[in-house]
């Protein structure tokens, strides 16, 4: 995935834009649901994605997939630049950012316990004994 992102990277820099970015997004959910002092339901899910944002003519343009084949990605790409460009002729304001360095970064959420290392006892005790 980093490759794909490093060009990603390469070609919102080459876009004819006053601002461009993505921001790749993993999520995984745990669902449990109790009911009458019975284990109702436990799901995992797990989920990934990319949302791109072109900043063009002084409107933006989004678009925003799950599908992380590079040419799906490119395209959804291409899809907020033409956005913007579309948005530029309607819009009521222009938007203007201030200029900054581009940023690249990582953030993972801090957890003092690993969730998906806690027993299905341990999380569901505290549900029963609240009902």
């Amino acid at each position: 995935m980093e490759k794909i992102i490093s060009r990603l990277e390469d070609r919102l820099n080459r876009l004819d834009a006053e601002y461009s970015d993505f921001r790749y997004v993993e999520v995984e959910k745990i669902r449990i649901r109790t009911k009458d002092g019975k284990l109702e339901e436990v799901k995992e899910s797990y989920s990934c994605g990319i949302g791109f944002r072109v900043l063009k003519g002084g409107a933006f343009g989004f678009s925003a997939t799950g599908n992380l084949d590079e040419k799906f990605l490119g395209a959804h790409l291409e899809q907020a630049y033409r956005m913007a460009k579309r948005f530029s002729k309607i819009r009521h304001t222009e938007v203007k950012l201030t200029p900054l360095q581009p940023v690249r970064d990582r953030w993972e959420m801090p957890v003092d316990r690993d969730p998906w290392k806690i027993s299905l006892k341990e999380k569901t005790d505290p549900l029963f004994e609240a009902e």
